[in-house]
């Protein structure tokens, strides 16, 4: 649970922070830049001083390099060249809270099928069905090759 939260509050912190470092640096490489610095400065400050919190910094950090540096490659690029491949382009208002969004669903959908199914998936009840049907494909499968 904790290692869920972590991940979640590392994607919120980068949210933040690349679209505060965005704006801030007025979505000029040559400000964006040393203020995303900063923020990887800061990121691993706590994870130096808390190594508990490894989780949230390193995500944060990645997470941050991905919204921003997408970004600036559309600066470098351009849009027409970004969408291509048939890949929708997205503003870094937008791109930060979808990111968020996807991994929020994503960490829900993995906490429901990892916690809540554990009475179907206990080992005896999975092994015992995956030796049924091992069984079966053997049995199926033998006699089906013999002439």
């Amino acid at each position: 649970m904790q290692g869920f939260l972590a991940r979640v509050l590392g994607t919120a912190v980068a949210t933040v922070a690349s679209i505060t470092v965005w704006y801030m640096g007025d979505q000029k490489p040559a400000a964006v830049i040393p203020l995303t610095y900063l923020v990887f400065v800061g990121s691993l400050y706590i994870l130096f001083k808390k190594p508990q919190h490894l989780i949230t910094a390193v995500i944060s950090i990645v997470t941050t390099i991905l919204i921003v540096g997408y970004e600036l490659q559309d600066l470098k690029i351009g849009t027409k060249a970004l969408t291509t491949n048939g890949q929708a382009f997205y503003t870094i208002y937008l791109l930060a809270p979808y990111r968020l969004v996807s991994v929020v669903t994503g960490l829900t959908v993995a906490f429901i099928w990892t916690y809540f199914p554990f009475p179907i998936t206990t080992h005896r009840t999975l092994r015992k069905d995956i030796g049924a049907t091992l069984y079966l494909m053997a049995n199926y499968t033998l006699a089906h090759t013999q002439p």
